[in-house]
């Protein structure tokens, strides 16, 4: 499976009964945006024909739209979908692993919780994050402060 699928199966996931709803009006970051026409009237679906309790989405106005007034919404579980919440999902080959040594979480195909490691960019590593890892997020250096 590709990233691009992995991340519409997860929007598919997260708007579930809504899924068929919403589906034409989704963007590609998980957000359903809905326009006014020129009269401001809504067309397309509404926030409240969906299957959502207010407290399980985000959203807001957007008027910078080149499709004009509106609103969009998207359910909170999908978090930061543009950058998978920092992590980056392992491709099948491994092409998109580290090219250097670097301390990184990793999410372990059988474990909830992340575990920290050393990439160390050798065939044992690869092979071993390939066997047992979907994602990896590296661990970044802070920055010194400037004053």
């Amino acid at each position: 499976m590709t990233n691009e699928q992995a991340k519409q199966q997860a929007i598919k996931r997260a708007y579930g009964e809504s899924y068929e709803l919403c589906k034409l009006f989704i963007d590609q970051n998980g957000w359903c945006v809905i326009f006014k026409d020129a009269d401001e009237n809504f067309k397309g679906i509404a926030g409240n024909q969906t299957h959502f309790k207010e407290s399980e989405i985000e959203g807001g106005q957007c008027l910078h739209s080149v499709h004009g007034k509106g609103i969009s919404f998207k359910p909170k579980s999908l978090g930061d979908l543009d950058s998978n919440n920092g992590w980056i999902r392992i491709e099948p080959d491994g092409s998109n692993l580290p090219d250097k040594k670097v301390e990184c979480w990793f999410k372990d195909k059988n474990q909830e919780t992340p575990i920290c490691g050393v990439f160390l960019n050798d065939k044992e590593s690869i092979a071993f994050v390939l066997e047992n890892a979907t994602h990896y997020q590296i661990i970044e250096t802070p920055k010194i402060p400037v004053y």
